[in-house]
């Protein structure tokens, strides 16, 4: 592979990426394409995307976006390689004394971006594979680049020390975010604490989720949950139906595996106000 044009500096305890002033990162035909995967458009999409990795092959964003096509049309080995090539051109500018706890690499840099839109969509790939190790690991690298999490990263994490059961990693992610209302957090913390045997937390952690996520908290403890009717705007309202459901998909087998989860939710959802028919 060529030698990047990328360079990388860090200023304070801030990284961030530089592009070359001579050399188009960003051409027209990137929003083209992009436009083209929103409306499902792949082939034209792909190739727009081949010209420009042709002219700029340390493009990491044209490179993580042909990754999104060929994860859309079933090349996810393909993809997850073309997410590694992506990834492996940023670290490799990134100089040693870049060091991760010390400095961060924030999204609110826009030349960023690209770097960890790449990386979080690798994590996600490594989880999508059954990789959990891996995907932790790069996850809690992202958190550590980003601690902000403009991208949501925080959830996935924890859902991947659930399948770990680790769950010190989860409430040490949640502890980082205290104020966070996805419902992967707020319950995640529940059945943390509750699988640490720290039941007092667990009941505190309980009422506080109950107040920020009360409709996953309700689909907890249902065997099984009926898909509500998509809504016509883009992804799902927070707190509303569709969330809720997918929170259900994702996490009602971290509840059925951890023992005496279900009947402690079931025994506190009751005190809060639920009836136990919300179970069947």
């Amino acid at each position: 592979m060529a030698i990047s044009k990328i360079t990388f500096f860090i200023d304070d305890y801030t990284g961030y990426f530089e592009f070359p002033e001579d050399s188009d990162y960003t051409p027209d035909e990137l929003f083209d394409a992009m436009e083209l995967i929103s409306v499902q458009k792949y082939e034209e999409a792909e190739s727009l995307l081949r010209k420009i990795i042709v002219d700029t092959p340390d493009n990491i964003d044209a490179l993580a976006h042909l990754a999104m096509i060929m994860s859309q049309t079933n090349r996810s080995i393909e993809a997850r390689a073309i997410l590694e090539q992506a990834v492996n051109i940023g670290r490799d500018c990134i100089p040693n004394d870049f060091k991760l706890g010390m400095h961060t690499m924030p999204y609110g840099v826009l030349e960023n971006r690209p770097y960890l839109r790449a990386h979080l969509a690798l994590a996600l790939a490594y989880y999508e594979s059954g990789d959990i190790h891996g995907a932790a690991i790069s996850l809690r690298e992202h958190l550590d680049l980003n601690p902000n999490d403009n991208l949501g990263a925080r959830e996935v994490a924890v859902e991947c020390y659930l399948h770990l059961e680790d769950y010190q990693q989860v409430l040490k992610i949640c502890k980082k975010y205290p104020e966070d209302t996805m419902p992967g957090i707020v319950w995640g913390r529940v059945l943390a604490y509750h699988s640490s045997n720290q039941i007092t937390k667990a009941i505190t952690a309980l009422r506080e989720a109950q107040k920020l996520a009360p409709l996953a908290g309700k689909n907890l403890l249902k065997k099984m949950c009926e898909k509500p009717p998509k809504s016509d705007g883009f992804g799902y309202t927070h707190g509303g139906d569709e969330q809720a459901f997918d929170f259900w998909k994702r996490y009602r087998k971290f509840w059925e595996q951890s023992e005496g989860a279900l009947e402690f939710l079931k025994k506190y959802m009751t005190k809060c106000g639920f009836k136990p028919s919300a179970s069947k």
